[in-house]
């Protein structure tokens, strides 16, 4: 995979504050109240708690420290060169969002919804997706390693040279025509069997 490009964020940051029409700074031990179409910029967030409702917001040069997305709606919203650093986000709602240069990183994101996104050069990395949804997921230079998969649901997603071999799951969802030159382990195999409702016969 191609090298993801970092957020780029100043030396110092000033304060960031919430009134601003545009965002751009530090923020951090608070909590935002969604705001639809909010525009941030060169901003980093820690320790940051997110509520309510981002619907087409755009967030370009950000940094997530230890921030928590749990249950917002950031559906139809952009992102172009962040980070989410050991952050929660069970059941954040992602759905039709853009991703560019994106990395996930120690974080959980159980239930977190991701249909009909699209993203281009996005990495999560030691992640918990136990049943997250990647439905009709559109993607190039996407990667998940060593992440949790229980259950997750990659439904309508070509899986073509997408290597799924570090992770760990005991059922995946998947779409039979859209499964071919995925790459797994052995350990994995007989989950992907069951996925396409085959039955393994056990001695």
């Amino acid at each position: 995979m191609k090298k993801l490009l970092s957020p780029r964020l100043p030396t110092k940051q000033p304060p960031l504050r919430p009134t601003d029409e545009i965002w751009t700074g530090f923020f951090s031990k608070g909590e935002l109240e969604g705001e639809e179409d909010r525009v941030t910029q060169h901003a980093h967030f820690q320790q940051v708690q997110f509520t309510g409702d981002w619907t087409k917001s755009e967030w370009s040069d950000v940094l997530f420290e230890r921030c928590d997305f749990s249950g917002s709606n950031f559906s139809d919203a952009s992102f172009y060169r962040v980070q989410f650093h050991d952050c929660k986000l069970d059941g954040v709602n992602l759905s039709g969002c853009v991703i560019r240069n994106g990395r996930f990183d120690q974080s959980r994101m159980k239930l977190a919804s991701f249909g009909f996104s699209n993203f281009k050069m996005v990495r999560m990395q030691d992640c918990a997706l136990d049943e997250a949804d990647f439905y009709e997921l559109r993607h190039e230079h996407f990667s998940i390693d060593a992440c949790t998969l229980h259950s997750a649901n990659f439904g309508g997603v070509v899986l073509k040279d997408f290597d799924l071999s570090t992770c760990s799951f005991e059922r995946i969802i998947v779409s039979i025509e859209k499964i071919a030159g995925c790459i797994i382990s052995p350990e994995q195999a007989v989950g992907f069997v069951k996925a396409i409702g085959m039955v393994v016969k056990e001695d």
